[in-house]
């Protein structure tokens, strides 16, 4: 089976329409894009994105102001790549 069949078995849909719309975007979004993307309140969405930060699918990349004093926004991307861990020699036939 490939992608496009088995992330609708395994994912829901609001988060695969975040992951969808993050790919496509090839930046950062912010909450309220999301929410509109998958058609949901943002406070649905929001409650996703916590979810989905707890997993580690997602990262608040930044927090912008919002207009009028609204509070502040945050913008979810895919957090980096860990750095690869590469084992140090310990004993001479090692190096």
């Amino acid at each position: 089976m490939v992608w496009e069949e088995l992330a609708p078995r395994l994912l829901h849909p609001t988060k695969l329409a975040f992951i969808q719309a993050l790919l496509e975007a090839g930046e950062p979004l912010p909450l309220a894009e999301l929410a509109e993307v998958a058609k949901i309140a943002k406070d649905h969405a929001e409650q996703h994105c916590k979810r989905m930060r707890t997993a580690g699918v997602l990262e608040v990349v930044k927090v912008a102001s919002r207009a009028e004093g609204e509070g502040e926004e945050p913008f979810y991307f895919f957090p980096s790549p860990a750095e690869p861990v590469t084992a140090t020699p310990t004993t001479p036939e090692d190096r």
